[in-house]
């Protein structure tokens, strides 16, 4: 045991991932998968399942959606948070990220 722990002190708290994200988007500022998951400490994937949770779970989330970098489409009818492999238009695979806040 530490010197800060005691037999009465109370257990250390520590935030989940999903809270960490939520604090981190919390600041206003549009950030992008990777951005977020240097942020929080978690991958990539991590962070995007934690997003796709949390617009399931009707958090008020601003997602500026994923586009082509060769014709510019944009996937603004995609409900996942993982970037798209391909465009379907193109057929590029330069796809610029998408960027989430929140409200």
């Amino acid at each position: 045991m530490s010197s800060t722990e005691g037999p009465g002190s109370p257990p250390v708290r520590v935030e989940t991932d999903r809270q960490r994200l939520l604090r981190v988007l919390g600041d206003g500022t549009p950030r992008t998968v990777p951005d977020l998951s240097t942020a929080v400490g978690v991958s990539q994937r991590r962070v995007s399942e934690l997003l796709d949770g949390l617009r399931q779970g009707g958090v008020n989330l601003t997602v500026h959606p994923a586009h082509c970098l060769a014709c510019g489409f944009r996937f603004t009818k995609r409900e996942r948070a993982r970037r798209p492999s391909r465009c379907p238009s193109c057929r590029s695979g330069r796809i610029g990220r998408a960027t989430f806040r929140l409200e």
